[in-house]
């Protein structure tokens, strides 16, 4: 959904969605756009074909060590002078203090959890640490929001750290 704008506005727009679900509710809504079934962690990004890559609510969802390999895969493989748009979730987010403390989640290193019940993973970042991912980037936009979401079945405080910057050397 987060492409549809875009291709709306001319842009070629490639999705990328493990869920087929989620593709066709996309392709339902916008024709224009190019969708993949594919998993992340496995797609490969055809090197120096995109100016903008974005990955919005999207890393937070795996361990981390998995995040940082979509991370390096977006960084190698993005045009010279194409930006990255990041958006994941921060230590303020009112999730971090849920599974901090439930018997259901494991809590493992450098803010990450695993859910014992499901086998899945949810990974909680900070500024620090996305600065220090993208340190050969230029910075153009960084920071630690805090916002009602009023989307969902109830209110909530979420918290994100949005990331923009440029690849500005090979």
């Amino acid at each position: 959904m987060n492409s549809i704008p875009l291709a709306e506005l001319g842009f070629n727009v490639t999705g990328v969605d493990y869920s087929s679900k989620c593709l066709d509710i996309c392709k339902n809504n916008c024709n224009k756009l190019n969708l993949v079934q594919s998993d992340i962690r496995t797609f490969n990004i055809e090197k120096d074909k995109y100016d903008l890559i974005q990955s919005r609510f999207v890393l937070h969802f795996f361990h981390k060590n998995d995040s940082y390999k979509i991370i390096k895969n977006i960084k190698d493989n993005i045009k010279l002078n194409g930006l990255v748009y990041i958006y994941v979730l921060s230590l303020k987010d009112s999730k971090f203090k849920k599974v901090s403390n439930s018997l259901e989640f494991e809590s493992l290193e450098n803010n990450i959890f695993h859910n014992k019940t499901n086998d899945t993973y949810i990974s909680f970042f900070t500024m620090d640490e996305i600065s220090n991912l993208f340190k050969d980037f230029k910075t153009i936009c960084i920071s630690d929001e805090y916002c009602l979401d009023l989307d969902g079945k109830t209110m909530h405080y979420s918290g994100f750290i949005k990331y923009i910057g440029q690849k500005i050397n090979n």
